[in-house]
Formats: C-alpha cells, structure tokens, sequence
C-alpha cells in the first residue's frame, strides 16, 4: 500500500506543476 500511495503522491505533484505551468503562461 506504501509503494502505491508513493506513486499517487508522485501523480498528484506532476498534475500540481502541470496547472502551476498552466498558469504561469497565462498570466505571462
């Protein structure tokens, strides 16, 4: 279970640069 909540840690952080990303275009 440890393994796999690593991995959706990991999933969430890309999905939160991903938007941080987003948003800096956006407001550039």
């Amino acid at each position: 279970i440890s393994s796999k909540n690593r991995i959706g840690k990991r999933e969430l952080l890309k999905i939160i640069l991903k938007k941080i990303k987003k948003n800096k275009k956006i407001s550039t």
